[in-house]
């Protein structure tokens, strides 16, 4: 699972949670990762992924 969030009150980062679920592994229990990103470094991952859904929504459409 992955989760984008801020404080509510006086933001001063964003974080990105990744929640890694154990059902699928057997060596990695269960746990969340957390990068923290300045507001810059958040907008250029969410560039990246709407960058890479385009290009995989044109390929799906040839």
């Amino acid at each position: 699972m992955l989760n984008v969030t801020a404080d509510r009150n006086e933001p001063d980062e964003v974080r990105l949670e990744i929640e890694l679920d154990n059902t699928a592994l057997d060596d990695l229990p269960a746990h969340a990762d957390r990068v923290h990103l300045t507001p810059e470094e958040a907008r250029t991952v969410a560039a990246a992924l709407e960058r890479h859904a385009a290009r995989v929504d044109e390929a799906a459409e040839e």
